[in-house]
């Protein structure tokens, strides 16, 4: 992962780096992100195809 100009890598299961916290709280943010935009993903997909099925 490229971050500004640097390079981290990482490992499963590794917790050596020193802000393995806050990776930990970011990648918990982008999944929990990731599941709401799913679920709404979900709730607007029938509304968006019954709009288009009166559109025709």
């Amino acid at each position: 992962m490229e971050i500004g100009n640097e390079v981290h890598s990482f490992l499963g299961g590794d917790i050596s780096h020193p802000d393995i916290d806050k990776i930990h709280l970011e990648l918990k943010r982008i999944r929990l992100q990731m599941k709401a935009m799913d679920d709404i993903a979900e709730i607007v997909s029938p509304e968006i195809q019954v709009l288009a099925e009166t559109d025709l």
